[in-house]
């Protein structure tokens, strides 16, 4: 069974957020993200995680988003938890499951990350995005235990090589 689509463009985002902050090459966040989601679902590669983090990287870059960048993801991550699009909210207590359950067809891919991150940096510009609280953070949200897990992970330094 397959990650779904909306958990892996948050880990995306949070790789190249992490990243950011981080004194360290893109691959060892890459490689957080896709070890523990490779526990969870079927198995991701680092590169899945890398390559799309580096568009988000570079669109970051071509909008001239500076200091903004980081803001950027964290408002997406929580539009892609909150939000199936911009004006419905995702069901966070489903009636069967858990919304971080498994899915199971893989809909989700590096160009298609780029996409929906590129679409809601547009949105957003164009304000018909809902913005978090300013306290929120996602490694607080009880939504997404799964998810928290691997957020709290450390980054592995060996990963680099």
């Amino acid at each position: 069974m397959y990650c779904p689509p909306w958990i892996f463009d948050i880990c995306v985002a949070r790789t190249a957020s992490e990243f950011l902050y981080s004194e360290l090459s893109l691959t060892p966040f890459a490689a957080k993200y896709s070890k523990g989601l490779s526990s969870i679902y079927e198995p991701i590669e680092p590169n899945q995680m890398e390559t799309p983090a580096e568009g988000l990287i570079a669109f970051l870059g071509e909008i001239e988003a500076g200091e903004s960048a980081v803001d950027f993801l964290k408002y997406y991550t929580y539009f892609r938890l909150y939000f199936e699009t911009n004006s419905v909210m995702r069901k966070l207590k489903p009636l069967f499951g858990n919304i971080e359950d498994p899915v199971k067809n893989m809909d989700y891919n590096e160009d298609k990350a780029f996409k929906n991150f590129k679409a809601f940096i547009f949105s957003l510009r164009s304000n018909i995005i809902e913005l978090p609280p300013s306290e929120w953070a996602l490694e607080n949200d009880e939504n997404i235990p799964k998810l928290q897990a691997i957020i709290a992970t450390e980054v592995n330094v060996l990963d680099i090589f």
